[in-house]
C-alpha cells in the first residue's frame, strides 16, 4: 500500500464524515484511513467504522498520531486533522507526485481557514509565506504532514511530551535526517475556524505567537504554558462555514447527511425479519429520494450527479446491513483495466516511428582544421654550395596553407520542446572549439549552440533558433521493466539518418565503463537493450510503445551482438527544467572519490558492512577528498563509509551518485557515516558543480 492517512479525533461526528467523504472522492485511491480516537462520546467511532476506516485508541494529537502509525501499512504517512473541511479532488495525487519528484522525506502544505474574515486571511497568508521562506533552514508544519515511513520511524514519531506544536517539533527532527519541503502545487486545504471562534481571535492568535516565540528561543514547550483544548466540538457557524465553501469550492451539501453511510442501530433491526427490513429500506429510500429531489430542485443543485451518488450510498448501506451469503457475480465495466494481447499484425511501430521521427535530428560536428600542402625539400642544399656539386635528393614535407572547415564527427539529438531545445550526449558535443549543425528529417539545417554539458551523466542540451518544432514526450524511466519492447532511432554510422531498430530491455541498473576520445567514464544504473545501436546513434532516443522517451542511447559493447546502453531519461528532466527556468545547469557536488561496497569489497578491505560508499583514493592516487569541497569542509575522511544519504541507504542499486543527483546545490543533507566501527551523523551543505 502506498499511503496511510491518520486522523486524530475526539467528538468529531460533524467534521469527520465531511473529510472522509472527500478522501473517498480523491483521484488517487491507493490508501487506507486510520482514525485514532481519544475517547469520543458521540458517533465519531461509528461513523469511521461505517466508512471502513480502521479505528484505534488514541489520545492527544501526538499520541493519537503515533498510535495510528503503529498499525499503518503504507510507504507514506499523511497526518490530517478532522476539521480539514475541504481538499481538492486531486490533492493526494498532486501531493505524492510533487513529494516524490522533489525527493522529500517530510513535507507540509499551505493551510487556509474557513470563512471570509479579513484578519484570518492575512494571518494565514503570512504564516504560509513564513513556512515557505524558512523551509530550507527552519522547517515548520501547517497542520498537515506527509512523511516517509522510514523517516517517521527513525525520528521516533511525534514527541508525546510536547505540550503544543508537536507537528513543528516533528518537522524539525525529520528535517535533520531528510529533505523537508513546503508543497503548494497540491492545491488549497481549508480548515475550520472553530478554535478562533471559541477562544476569540485575539486570545487564539496570542497563544499561537507565544508558542512560536517559545519554540524559536527555547525549543518545543514541554510544560503547560497556557490552556489548550483538544475537544473543541463543532463550530457555532458550522453550517455557514461549510455552505460558504460549498458554494465557493463545490463541497457536498452539509444538510445532506447521507454523504456518509448510514449507521447500524443493532438492537432495533434485530426485532424484524429481513423481508420486512428490505421492504422498509426501499420505502425509506423512495421517501428520501423524493425529498432530496424536491430539495435539490428548490436549491437549484445539479441533480444527476447528486442522485447517482445517493443510489451508490444506499446500495452500500444495504450491503453492509444484509451481507450476501454468496458473492455477486463480477461484472467487467469499461472503466476496469483490461489485459489486451499484443497484436503484431497492427504494425504499431510504423505509427510510433512516423510520429517520433520528425523530432529526431542528426548532429554534424565541424571544425577549422589545418590545410596541409605537400612539397619536396633537398636536405643537402648547403652541401651543394660547399662542394659545388648538386645532390639529386629530395624528401617530401608538409606545411600549413590556411585552414578549412571539415566534418570531424556526428551523432543524434532530439527535440524536447517546441522552442528548439534538443537533448543529446555530452560526448557528441564535447569539443568546445567545434561548430555544431543539426539536420532535421525534412532536410533543413540549423546552427546549434551548446547550452550545457554534464560529462558525469553524459548528457548535453543544445539550442537552435526557431519555433513550433515537433518534440518528443518524456516518459518515466523508473518504470522500465526487463522484456519491455523498445524502439531506437538514430544517425547510424553518421550517414544513415533516422535509422530505426527494435528490441527489448535486456537489463536495468547496469554499471558500465565507457571509453572514447581518450576518456574513461563509469556510469551506474543505466538501461541495457538489444535494439541494434551503431556509432552515430549516440544521443538518439530510446522509445517505449507509447512513443515516450525512456532513455538516451550512448554506448555499445564492441565485438558483441546487440548489447547497447541508454541513459535513463529521468536523469535529464532536472537538467531540462533548469535550462528552461534559469538558463543554466548546476549540479550538486559532494567532493569524494568512492567505491560502492559489496561482498567482494567488504572482504578485500576487511569491512564490517556490505553496503555503502567507501571513500578511497583514485586508481592514479588521486585524493579521496577533493580539496576545498563540501566533503572536506564537513570533515569527511578517507576510509569513511557513507551508509546513508539523507535517510536513503546506499547500495549497488541505489548508488551515491544516483541519490545526489536528486538534490540541488545549497541543500543541507545528513550523512550516516561508519568511522572506526562507530556510526556518526555529519551534516553537509552540497556545493555546485557547474556545467
Amino acid at each position: 500500500m502506498k499511503l496511510s492517512i491518520i486522523i486524530p479525533t475526539l467528538n468529531e461526528e460533524k467534521y469527520l464524515p465531511i473529510l472522509i467523504s472527500q478522501l473517498k472522492k480523491q483521484t488517487f485511491q491507493d490508501f487506507e484511513i486510520i482514525v485514532s480516537d481519544g475517547g469520543s462520546t458521540d458517533k465519531t467511532r461509528e461513523i469511521a467504522q461505517s466508512f471502513g476506516c480502521k479505528v484505534v485508541e488514541g489520545g492527544l494529537p501526538a499520541k493519537a498520531r503515533n498510535e495510528g502509525a503503529k498499525i499503518a501499512k503504507g510507504e507514506l504517512f499523511l497526518f490530517l486533522d478532522a476539521d480539514n473541511i475541504y481538499l481538492p479532488e486531486d490533492f493526494l495525487e498532486k501531493a505524492i507526485r510533487e513529494f516524490e519528484k522533489r525527493n522529500l522525506g517530510v513535507a507540509t502544505f499551505p493551510l487556509y481557514v474557513a470563512g471570509n474574515f479579513f484578519v484570518d486571511k492575512i494571518a494565514y497568508f503570512l504564516y504560509n509565506l513564513w513556512v515557505k521562506l524558512t523551509q530550507r533552514f527552519f522547517p515548520l508544519a501547517c497542520n498537515i504532514i506527509l512523511t516517509k515511513r522510514e523517516v517517521f520511524e527513525k525520528v521516533g514519531g511525534f514527541d508525546e511530551k510536547v505540550f503544543v506544536g508537536e507537528d513543528h517539533d516533528f518537522a524539525q527532527r525529520a528535517g535533520k535526517i531528510s529533505k523537508f519541503g513546503f508543497i503548494e502545487k497540491a492545491g488549497k486545504v481549508i480548515t475550520s475556524a472553530r478554535r478562533l471562534e471559541k477562544e476569540g481571535r485575539l486570545k487564539a492568535y496570542s497563544k499561537y505567537i507565544l508558542a512560536g516565540v517559545h519554540f524559536y528561543f527555547f525549543g518545543p514547550p514541554k510544560k503547560k504554558i497556557f490552556s489548550y483544548e483538544f475537544n473543541l466540538g463543532a463550530s457555532k457557524n458550522f453550517e455557514k462555514e461549510l455552505k460558504f465553501h460549498m458554494e465557493k469550492e463545490k463541497l457536498p451539501a452539509p444538510e445532506f447527511q447521507l454523504e456518509y453511510p448510514k449507521l447500524k442501530a443493532g438492537s432495533f433491526w434485530e426485532r424484524f425479519s429481513k423481508v420486512f427490513l428490505i421492504f422498509f429500506g426501499i420505502l425509506i429510500g423512495l421517501i428520501l429520494a423524493g425529498g432530496i429531489y424536491y430539495f435539490g430542485e428548490s436549491k437549484n443543485y445539479s441533480l444527476p450527479t447528486f442522485s447517482f451518488d445517493l443510489q451508490q450510498k444506499i446500495k452500500e448501506w444495504q450491503e453492509k446491513i444484509f451481507p450476501q451469503k454468496t458473492p455477486p457475480p463480477q461484472i467487467t465495466t469499461k472503466t476496469e483495466p483490461q489485459i489486451v494481447p499484443f497484436d503484431f499484425s497492427s504494425e504499431p511501430f510504423v505509427q510510433i516511428v512516423k510520429s517520433a521521427s520528425p523530432a529526431v535530428v542528426s548532429v554534424i560536428v565541424t571544425k577549422d582544421v589545418p590545410k596541409l600542402e605537400l612539397y619536396f625539400e633537398n636536405p643537402f642544399k648547403e652541401f651543394e654550395e660547399f662542394f659545388e656539386t648538386p645532390f639529386e635528393f629530395e624528401i617530401p614535407r608538409y606545411r600549413v596553407k590556411g585552414y578549412e572547415k571539415k566534418e570531424i564527427g556526428g551523432g543524434t539529438a532530439f527535440f524536447v520542446d517546441s522552442n528548439g531545445l534538443l537533448l543529446t550526449n555530452a560526448h557528441v558535443v564535447s569539443d568546445k572549439k567545434a561548430d555544431y549543425t543539426v539536420f532535421t528529417n525534412d532536410g533543413k539545417k540549423y546552427p546549434a549552440k551548446v547550452l550545457a554539458r554534464d560529462p558525469v551523466k553524459d548528457l548535453a542540451i543544445l539550442k537552435v533558433e526557431g519555433e513550433n518544432f515537433p518534440y518528443l514526450k518524456l516518459g518515466d524511466s523508473d518504470k522500465v521493466e526487463i522484456g519491455q519492447i523498445v524502439i531506437a532511432i538514430g544517425n547510424a554510422l553518421g550517414e544513415f539518418r533516422n535509422t530505426v531498430s527494435v528490441g527489448v530491455i535486456s537489463g536495468v541498473g547496469r554499471k558500465v565503463r565507457a571509453q572514447g576520445g581518450g576518456i574513461i567514464e563509469t556510469f551506474e544504473n543505466v538501461i541495457q537493450t538489444d535494439a541494434a545501436l551503431n556509432p552515430g546513434n549516440s544521443g538518439g532516443p530510446l522509445l517505449n510503445l507509447k512513443g515516450e522517451v525512456i532513455g538516451v542511447n550512448f554506448a555499445i559493447v564492441q565485438g558483441a551482438q546487440n548489447i547497447g546502453f541508454s541513459i535513463p531519461i529521468n536523469w535529464a528532466k532536472k537538467m531540462i527544467e533548469q535550462i528552461k527556468t534559469t538558463g543554466k545547469v548546476s549540479f550538486p557536488f559532494l567532493g569524494v572519490r568512492y567505491v560502492l561496497v559489496n561482498e567482494i569489497v567488504q572482504q578485500k578491505y576487511n569491512l564490517t558492512v556490505n553496503y555503502g560508499a567507501l571513500i578511497i583514493r583514485g586508481e592514479e592516487n588521486e585524493p579521496a577528498i577533493i580539496p576545498g569541497s563540501p566533503a572536506q569542509k564537513a570533515g569527511l575522511r578517507e576510509g569513511d563509509i557513507i551508509l546513508e544519504f539523507n535517510g536513503e541507504k546506499i547500495t549497488q542499486e541505489n548508488s551515491l551518485a544516483k541519490i545526489i543527483s536528486k538534490y540541488s546545490p545549497g541543500d543541507k543533507v545528513s550523512l550516516l557515516i561508519l568511522r572506526g566501527g562507530k556510526k556518526i551523523i555529519i551534516e553537509v551543505v552540497l556545493g555546485e558543480r557547474s556545467s
